[in-house]
């Protein structure tokens, strides 16, 4: 999540409008794609459930109105991850409860790491996008995280 806060602030607002190759969405909306989960990630320890939809991104995306607010919006969510994910490091290394999703019944730690590596590929759409102007794959792991550092 910190690499993707760095990028974002090296952007201007207006790039961050246009279409990408990303199903032509915009960075912003990535962005919110994204981050979204791990703002929710949290509860679903709690409650054993995990009900993000990628379709309502577009929807929060459009809320955020300047670059300003997004960085705010993502800033936010790393900083609440960050503290779960200090808080239950050791719970999350032994894989923690089980979690209800769209993608099955799953341990919180095979979600957690499923939402590593989409997080980490939307990060390699948008630095293609913008920053380099070419295709890439996903970064490594070790650049947004893993169980452990989870993501950030």
């Amino acid at each position: 999540m910190l690499v993707w806060l760095n990028t974002l602030s090296t952007v201007e607002w207006s790039r961050m409008l246009e279409p990408t190759p990303s199903r032509g969405r915009a960075v912003r909306e990535i962005t919110v794609t994204g981050f979204r989960p791990f703002a929710l990630l949290p509860d679903a320890w709690t409650t054993g459930s995990f009900g993000w939809e990628s379709r309502e991104d577009a929807a929060h995306a459009a809320e955020l109105a300047d670059a300003p607010a997004l960085q705010a919006f993502c800033e936010q969510i790393e900083r609440a991850w960050s503290a779960f994910a200090r808080q239950r490091a050791a719970e999350l290394d032994r894989s923690g409860p089980l979690v209800r999703s769209s993608r099955g019944t799953l341990l919180f730690a095979d979600l957690v790491d499923f939402y590593a590596l989409h997080i980490s590929y939307h990060l390699a759409e948008v630095e293609a996008s913008l920053v380099r102007g070419a295709a890439s794959g996903p970064p490594s792991a070790s650049r947004t995280g893993g169980r452990s550092s989870t993501a950030t």
